[in-house]
């Protein structure tokens, strides 16, 4: 589906093969690409019936930008009468601990979260905000370290997320430009 406003978005459940009316879970940043995202996610749920809820990972990094974040993930949630979750992690003394990167720390930490709150909602859908641009870079990357076809392919746009749950992108196609221009458009908290 093509929105009105040039976002090229299919909805999450059609992605995954699932019934329209299945719950998802928005992995929602605060950001122009997640929050738009998030506006396309309750404009489709209104026509589609499935209910959206919000998910927002605090990595303990950015001190009081990043509590700016959260409260503005939080004020959008209850805008859009949405359920929110919110998680904090302390990710360097985490990946410090456990011997690991920060950047996969925070996404071991991040991705343990949204699973829960989905096994807890019984929530068979994760959404991500990740667009073109995410994509050829992903590509670039595996170019750079030596990857085969496999890594030629980039992101998918949907794909098993821990056991019979699924991830899916809607904006994989979406230039970053596009997706700007659409959050000028749109009423934020």
């Amino acid at each position: 589906m093509k929105s009105n406003n040039t976002i090229s978005y299919q909805s999450p459940c059609d992605l995954a093969l699932l019934p329209k009316k299945s719950p998802v879970l928005v992995a929602f940043s605060g950001g122009a690409d997640s929050s738009a995202l998030l506006h396309l996610l309750v404009n489709d749920a209104k026509i589609n019936g499935f209910t959206v809820h919000a998910a927002h990972f605090h990595h303990g990094i950015r001190a009081d930008e990043a509590d700016r974040d959260a409260q503005f993930c939080q004020s959008v949630a209850q805008k859009y009468d949405i359920p929110f979750y919110l998680a904090k992690a302390d990710v360097p003394a985490l990946a410090k601990e456990h011997g690991n990167s920060v950047e996969n720390e925070a996404r071991e930490q991040r991705y343990a979260f949204f699973e829960q709150i989905m096994r807890e909602n019984d929530i068979p859908v994760l959404v991500t905000a990740h667009h073109a641009e995410d994509n050829a870079e992903s590509i670039m990357l595996h170019i750079l370290r030596g990857s085969g076809i496999t890594g030629l392919r980039g992101i998918q746009k949907c794909r098993p997320f821990a056991n019979n749950l699924k991830l899916v992108r809607p904006l994989l196609e979406c230039k970053k430009q596009d997706i700007l221009d659409y959050c000028a458009q749109i009423p934020l908290a």
